[in-house]
């Protein structure tokens, strides 16, 4: 994630949408990788599947970055298995959030005041709807 002028994580460049759906499954609060992949799935009604390499790899690169750390303090669950590794967004990664929240708000904004954009719209529209998409492979 590359820090626009000022430097400021809330104002970085745009979140790849395999961050974006990790932040989002990671909204309401802790998760392991492997329920962060079930809730990406069942949010987007099975129309985006991480692939486990994927979702790991970008957990790394989120660490790294500070937008999540890794939860020392485990949830008791029954059967839960010692080996996960739970998650959580960190301020910098709730205001991370934040901002590309509000820059895909001024995109959405931007295209519906130009109406000739309205072909554009519809086709997207179309083609989010038809058909899932199996994240994988290279960020």
């Amino acid at each position: 994630m590359k820090a626009d002028k000022g430097g400021d994580p809330a104002v970085a460049s745009p979140l790849s949408p395999v961050v974006l759906h990790i932040m989002i499954a990671l909204g309401e609060g802790e998760s392991h990788g492997y329920a962060i992949m079930q809730e990406v799935e069942a949010s987007t009604g099975g129309k985006v599947v991480l692939a486990p390499g994927t979702l790991y790899r970008a957990i790394k690169r989120m660490l790294d970055t500070g937008l999540i750390v890794e939860v020392s303090d485990r949830p008791v669950a029954a059967g839960d298995d010692e080996r996960r590794r739970y998650y959580r967004l960190t301020d910098e990664g709730h205001r991370a959030a934040a901002a590309e929240r509000q820059r895909m708000m001024d995109t959405v904004a931007a295209m519906d005041a130009r109406p000739q954009l309205g072909r554009v719209r519809a086709l997207w529209r179309r083609m989010a709807g038809s058909r899932a998409v199996r994240v994988g492979g290279l960020i």
